[in-house]
């Protein structure tokens, strides 16, 4: 039984520790993860995680008031972004501990097969040949005008279409809030993850 679970990443370690399970830490580039939320209309859950004692264990003080600053009067991708920092802020504090395993979104799209085959390895699962036509499949939730579009791009246009569409503005707003979280593994430079944080090296997006 394989179970997707969003809003999990804060506790996943927590969850290894005492259920009898494989967990397996997904993350996506956050402008990529942002747009399509936003594409949704859902609000941000800003506010369950702008709490001082739960930041204190990460961020130093400066860090902290910058996040009550984009709370208190920051626009809705500022906000968006910052949840998704926040929100993954544990599992890439916890990552070097190995404790999970780390899989991102464009290593996964772009290197189905190789991707596909270390899972099945990974958590002993018994058709990664299967795994790999799931890859490139549009789930039930994408709306039909991103179908044909999914359908139509390679591998690594499809890992990059969100952040190309980024605007100069927004790409400062990335860069700033990765800036002030310290977080390394995506940079407001490149779509692609950086090399530390994929199975099988570089990857070059575009």
């Amino acid at each position: 039984i394989v179970i997707k679970e969003f809003n999990t990443k804060p506790v996943a370690h927590e969850l290894c520790r005492v259920l009898n399970t494989g967990i397996i830490y997904l993350v996506r580039h956050p402008v990529g993860s942002v747009r399509s939320i936003m594409d949704r209309g859902w609000e941000d859950e800003l506010d369950v995680f702008i709490d001082r004692d739960y930041l204190a264990e990460y961020l130093d003080e400066a860090a902290i008031s910058f996040c009550e600053s984009i709370r208190a009067s920051g626009g809705q991708f500022a906000r968006h972004v910052l949840q998704w920092g926040l929100e993954n802020l544990y599992p890439l504090r916890r990552q070097p501990e190995q404790g999970i395993p780390l899989l991102t979104y464009e290593e996964l799209v772009s290197r189905p097969r190789r991707i596909s085959q270390w899972l099945s390895n990974e958590f002993d699962l018994p058709h990664p040949s299967r795994m790999v036509e799931c890859v490139g499949r549009p789930s039930k939730a994408v709306r039909s005008d991103s179908r044909d579009k999914l359908h139509a791009r390679s591998p690594e246009r499809l890992a990059a279409r969100r952040f190309n569409e980024l605007t100069c503005q927004e790409r400062d707003t990335v860069a700033e809030i990765l800036n002030a979280l310290e977080i390394t593994i995506y940079s407001a430079d490149s779509p692609a993850p950086a090399p530390w944080a994929t199975q099988f090296g570089k990857l070059n997006l575009a």
